[in-house]
């Protein structure tokens, strides 16, 4: 274990339905495969990302796992269910290799 893993804060998530770990912590994006590996992510992984934030670090995420991203837009009123349905309906349709979300349901 490297120590940008071992420094991380992890946080934990707990819904009705779900469980999620978070991690947060300097160069942690170095590691994604080995971490979701970890957290028992399959193999059928997709990134959802905002166009802003994907141009400042989407070059980090895809050395780290090929990956296309989902990208929606920024605030609040973009997150409605027609955004959600399209970034399920990519993420359903994403490569095998391709960070990552659970399915959508």
């Amino acid at each position: 274990m490297t120590d940008a893993i071992l420094t991380a804060t992890q946080i934990d998530v707990a819904t009705a339905n779900q469980h999620s770990t978070i991690l947060v912590g300097e160069g942690l994006g170095e590691h994604l495969a080995p971490l979701l590996d970890r957290h028992k992510v399959g193999q059928k992984r997709f990134v959802v990302s905002s166009p802003v934030i994907w141009r400042h670090q989407g070059a980090r995420i895809q050395r780290a796992i090929p990956v296309d991203p989902i990208l929606l837009p920024d605030g609040e009123r973009f997150k409605t269910l027609a955004s959600v349905s399209r970034a399920c309906s990519a993420g359903e349709s994403s490569a095998p290799t391709a960070a990552a979300t659970p399915p959508c349901a």
